[in-house]
Order: C-alpha cells, then structure tokens, then sequence
C-alpha cells in the first residue's frame, strides 16, 4: 500500500498488517477509512491512512465490495472458494459483523443501498439478492442477464445495472 499527499508526486510506503488481496477502499471522510479483502480482512484507518488496524470479520472468505449506509452501518459482500455468497452487516462502524443470511450460491460483487432500508446486492451469473428491511431477509430476484460479470455500479433510485 502507497500513500500520496501531494497529489501524486510522491508516494510513500506503508506498513500493511495483512499481505493478502485486497479488493475495495473506501474513505468516509479524510481521517477514517476502510479496505476489504481476502481471507475476511478488513482493515480501518482512523488517521488518513497512515495506520491500518485489522478488525474481525468472523468469517475468512474473500470480502470484495462494501458500502455505507449511514456513518455506523456498513454492508459488506463477497464469497468463498465453494462460490456461498457472502452478506455481512456492521452496525457500529466495523467493531462487530454479523453474516446475513443470503438466498444466493454465487460470487457476490457489488452492493449498494437507496435508503436504510432498501438495498441491492449483485454477482456472477447474474445474481440479484434485494433487501426492503434493512438486511433482515434478502430475496433472490430474476435477472436477464447470465453471463460472468464481475463487476456491476448502481446509479440512482431507480438502481439501474450496469454490466460490463
């Protein structure tokens, strides 16, 4: 991992308590910040970057994406070798996770939310898993779409998908 403060013209090292693949990054404001990867690690700064500390997901599969629903509640998604997929819900900024429980069997790779309530996950083959309560239950939705796609992107209320 490399760090630039200015812009790009200098990066500088910086010391990663994991030495797996990580997949996702993202900073909630300039100070706190979170990365998802293999091996269940997720990783949160609190300073900018400049020092990680591994938090404990509970499980060791491959977490490949993550969104914020509001600055405590976090969703995080991804999946293990035998293609279970994988939902998991923080609800104090990443301190404790709880897996939910998904009606999916593949890869799962994108998740996004519109509301505290409703959210929409998305994976290979075309997989659709919806939540209208908050994570509570999640149903499988028809999809067209059922060719290998790794990565899709949610705009909008109506969540249209994207696929590349």
């Amino acid at each position: 991992m490399h760090r630039t403060t200015d812009g790009g013209k200098v990066w500088h090292k910086i010391p990663m308590p994991v030495t797996s693949t990580l997949y996702k990054i993202i900073f909630t404001d300039n100070s706190t910040g979170y990365i998802f990867g293999n091996n269940g690690n997720i990783l949160k700064t609190v300073n900018g970057g400049y020092n990680w500390t591994l938090l404990t997901s509970g499980t060791t599969q491959t977490i490949r994406n993550a969104y914020f629903v509001a600055p405590n509640i976090i969703y995080a998604v991804g999946s293990s070798a035998g293609a279970n997929s994988l939902i998991l819900k923080s609800t104090n900024d990443g301190a404790s996770w709880s897996t939910q429980t998904s009606p999916a069997s593949q890869n799962l790779n994108s998740v996004h939310f519109i509301n505290a309530n409703t959210g929409i996950v998305s994976g290979n083959n075309g997989t659709i898993v919806r939540t209208t309560n908050g994570g509570a239950n999640w149903t499988l939705r028809a999809s067209r779409h059922h060719s290998k796609s790794e990565r899709r992107s949610f705009q909008g209320q109506c969540l249209r998908i994207c696929c590349r």
